[in-house]
């Protein structure tokens, strides 16, 4: 049952992008503890790889059933539940001893995020007008750059005026609250308007029809590549700016934000356009699938170049719209898992965001071994050139509309 009263739908949007932000900066806050916690544990830089690496088994693990779990359940109610999950293990980690603690948590930690994003979805799918999901998504997903964008002086200053176990404390603290008045919000939305807070899907998930569509797969394989960019950016992104321009570390912080902030801009951009694209040609292969398709392409393009680009200024005009352009297609491809499943799109989220997760186990391991092998991060970034480019392919033969839609 979906809401129309524009107050309530942007009170619902604001809850969406603040608990994106909050789920992003607890994944990436243990990366801002690492010399403290590798000083007081004698934890090596080995065994922090894995403590890392732990996060993105437990997600790619739980992706395709948090999806199942939403749908099955409703997502008003499934988010608090595991937000609530999520942030008591955030809390804990404050209380962590050594490797196997730390190893553990992290785990589990991306069990219960694994559920963010289909939640999201499927929030904005039930409750929001349906002619604007590209735009509303845009908006909660706004949250990811922004989190990377305050997240480093943020959790730096917890860290440098209390410790690293009060940032873990308070990451868990604001996750809890957050939970708690998402759901009495909801419970007085339902009290005063008569929605139920849950809506659970009553049909039988169309598992053939899923697993048989090629526009569906084309997109989990396109979230895989819009990963690959990201995960490159989030861990690999000062590093290449250090080594490659023997830029002082303070100042990499400040340039490593230029093209975070272009992806936020971008981000609700390609939201906005993709919907209006919709509205005018009724078409989702225009406004989705060759939408995304075309904004990889420009990505990789752009990627591609900086790969043989030696000045500084160049590089980072370069890294903002490579950056920008792959978020300008970030909530098209989650738009396109309603569009084509709307009734499941919790599931059909899950499904793509399988491939993502994946990513978050790839991307870092190869941009690793090629920069070790090879002296410098120019094949990395080839690399990561390339993948865009297959995305264009795919969006052009892999992702054709069925016969028997006018779409």
């Amino acid at each position: 049952m979906q809401i129309h009263s524009k107050k309530t739908q942007s009170i619902i949007l604001f809850f969406i992008f603040l608990i994106t932000v909050l789920n992003y900066l607890d994944r990436s806050a243990i990366s801002f503890a690492i010399l403290p916690l590798e000083s007081q544990f004698g934890i090596t830089n080995e065994q922090f790889g894995f403590i890392l690496s732990a996060f993105g088994i437990g997600y790619f693990c739980m992706c395709f059933f948090g999806g199942m779990i939403v749908d099955r359940f409703g997502p008003v109610r499934s988010w608090a539940f595991f937000a609530i999950l999520w942030s008591l293990v955030q809390f804990v980690t404050g209380f962590s001893q050594g490797f196997w603690s730390l190893f553990i948590l992290r785990l589990i930690l991306g069990l219960a995020e694994a559920i963010h994003f289909p939640a999201l979805l499927k929030v904005i799918t039930n409750r929001l007008d349906s002619n604007y999901s590209a735009k509303f998504v845009s908006i909660g997903l706004f949250g990811v750059p922004c989190a990377s964008i305050i997240g480093a002086p943020f959790l730096s200053y917890i860290i440098e005026a209390f410790s690293w176990r009060m940032m873990f404390f308070a990451l868990g603290v604001f996750g809890f609250i957050w939970s708690m008045i998402w759901l009495i919000y909801f419970a007085k939305i339902s009290k005063r308007k008569g929605i139920p807070i849950s809506i659970p899907s009553t049909e039988p998930t169309p598992w053939k029809r899923m697993l048989k569509s090629r526009i569906l797969w084309g997109n989990g394989i396109n979230f895989f590549i819009f990963g690959y960019i990201v995960f490159f950016a989030l861990l690999w992104l000062p590093g290449y700016i250090e080594e490659t321009f023997h830029v002082k570390i303070l100042q990499t912080g400040f340039l490593v934000m230029l093209p975070w902030i272009v992806s936020a801009i971008f981000i609700v951009l390609g939201g906005y356009i993709s919907d209006q694209l919709k509205k005018r040609t009724e078409s989702i292969r225009i406004s989705r699938v060759l939408f995304i398709g075309t904004g990889l392409l420009i990505s990789g393009i752009c990627f591609f170049i900086m790969a043989f680009t030696k000045q500084l200024e160049i590089v980072m005009l370069l890294l903002c719209l490579g950056l920008g352009f792959a978020f300008f297609v970030n909530s098209p491809i989650f738009s396109l898992n309603s569009d084509l499943f709307k009734g499941h799109a919790g599931t059909a989220q899950g499904i793509v965001n399988t491939f993502f997760a994946f990513s978050g186990i790839i991307a870092p391991s190869v941009t690793g071994w090629t920069v070790q092998a090879f002296g410098s991060f120019k094949v990395a970034i080839i690399l990561t050139a390339l993948l865009p480019m297959i995305a264009f392919l795919i969006a052009l033969f892999l992702q054709k509309m069925p016969k028997h839609s006018h779409n």
